[in-house]
């Protein structure tokens, strides 16, 4: 399997769920930007 991990803004979370991605809720990271969750895609071969 291929993975790739984004950094987004929390605010579009939602949009990259509804494409497939998943969230790794514990990596929630807040920055001086705001609050960035970590997703992970995961391509199914």
């Amino acid at each position: 399997d291929l993975w790739e991990v984004r950094r987004v803004p929390h605010d579009d979370v939602e949009a990259y769920m509804a494409c497939g991605w998943t969230v790794d809720h514990e990596a929630l990271e807040d920055t001086h930007h705001g609050r960035y969750s970590v997703l992970v895609w995961r391509a199914i071969e």
